[in-house]
């Protein structure tokens, strides 16, 4: 309204004598009026009690970052900023993520909420399907990483968009039932050839990244050929990854609808990336390749993956014989290999043993012997008392300790497993 004012006035104060010009100008007006838009409120005061926990309002989204849940009198607080702020998307961090933020949310109504870090039980997942109107979800380094947690989202109403590097392991089937799902993230070893495969033929999925970081996170070109499937597919970012255009690469010519193609740290052969071009002239595909210092822990990986694989479909017997000829061959080998087949075996808490064809755990980010865990390639926990991740240390390992020191402190099956280049894990 003042921008129609505005003009309006200096066209009224040009004489008569220049009534073209007035002319000019109210046509300006006309135009622009779609531009003029009034300034958008003042965002909310935040209330004392919410400052301790880092409490922020941007553009309708509230972010609270804190080391604790949340207390009643906090959310009483969150509650009131929503009602005067229309608040409809949520940021929580650290462990303002729970069970009772879950249950507070359902009220809310919210339309996207972001978890980094927080933990919260199946129950507390649960919750998920009474948000009616929740269309954005990320998860990272948060919630349970089971199937059951991933029922919530089964053939959700509304959900548009879903990332996580671990909430809904082994249930993606699950959250793809979510017709309307449009954007997809899936990170470490939630990105694998057999949860790729669950996406198939999805009638609405626009844009996918698949982001497999982590040792033993698998994915290769068998993944392609079941992105190839959905009709909707624009956008296509597959990282941290080997393909070929005979083994997989070509398959992305049937997908009529695809308009960009980034293939990030990624390893393919010169011939073979100038032959996707020529298939797909009217796709805009960047490729970054893979630096020399990750190719070579990757490709070690691969080494490591593809023995596992051929080793945990042999009999005990033959098994037995085939480690020990790799014990005389390479040492080291066998001792990541053996590290490997120990995590797959049900522990004393009879926790099913792990499935390497659709991996819910992130082998990359959490290796654990009958003795250690070691989380993020960072502090290793004993566990022979049956301690978990959320006993880690805030202080890491990598932050505090030399790789000789790394030495000394860990079993070496157990220090085979780290990868042979000494870097901190990329955070989502």
């Amino acid at each position: 309204m003042s921008c129609w004012l505005s003009l309006e006035a200096t066209a009224n104060s040009i004489s008569a004598n220049r009534s073209r010009m007035k002319n000019y100008i109210l046509a300006l007006l006309l135009i622009s009026q779609p531009f003029c838009i009034a300034a958008p409120p003042a965002p909310p005061q935040i209330p004392e009690v919410l400052k301790s926990v880092k409490a922020a309002v941007s553009r309708n989204e509230l972010s609270l970052i804190s080391p604790t849940p949340l207390t009643e009198e906090q959310w009483t607080a969150v509650e009131g900023l929503v009602a005067a702020g229309k608040i409809r998307s949520f940021v929580f961090s650290g462990k303002a993520g729970d069970d009772v933020a879950l249950a507070r949310l359902v009220k809310l109504e919210p339309e996207s909420i972001k978890f980094f870090g927080g933990s919260f039980t199946e129950a507390g997942a649960a919750r998920f399907a009474e948000m009616k109107s929740l269309k954005h979800l990320i998860t990272s380094h948060a919630g349970p990483p089971t199937a059951k947690a991933a029922t919530a989202l089964a053939n959700h109403p509304s959900l548009e968009s879903f990332a996580s590097d671990g909430f809904g392991s082994n249930g993606i089937d699950q959250i793809a039932s979510a017709k309307n799902l449009r954007q997809l993230t899936l990170q470490h070893g939630l990105a694998s050839d057999a949860n790729v495969a669950l996406l198939s033929r999805h009638p609405a999925l626009e844009k996918v990244w698949l982001w497999p970081h982590g040792p033993y996170a698998i994915l290769t070109d068998a993944a392609i050929s079941s992105l190839a499937t959905l009709p909707k597919l624009k956008d296509l970012t597959l990282d941290y990854s080997r393909f070929t255009y005979d083994g997989g690469l070509n398959h992305l010519k049937q997908i009529g609808t695809l308009e960009k193609l980034s293939l990030g740290n990624a390893i393919v052969s010169e011939a073979d990336l100038e032959r996707l071009k020529a298939e797909l002239p009217n796709v805009a595909i960047k490729y970054t390749p893979m630096p020399e210092d990750k190719r070579a822990a990757f490709e070690r990986a691969e080494v490591i993956r593809d023995r596992l694989a051929e080793l945990i479909k042999l009999p005990e017997a033959d098994r037995a014989a085939k480690l020990a000829e790799l014990k005389k061959s390479d040492l080291r080998l066998f001792e990541a290999v053996s590290a490997a087949l120990q995590r797959l075996k049900p522990s004393s808490k009879n926790e099913p043993p792990l499935n390497m064809a659709n991996s819910g755990y992130d082998l990359g980010r959490a290796v654990r012997s009958d003795r250690h865990k070691f989380f993020d390639h960072f502090t290793p926990l004993d566990s022979a008392g049956g301690g978990d991740g959320r006993e880690c240390r805030k202080r890491t390992l990598r932050a505090s300790c030399p790789p000789a020191c790394v030495r000394r402190v860990l079993p070496p099956r157990v220090r085979a497993m780290n990868s042979t280049t000494w870097r901190p894990t990329p955070r989502s």
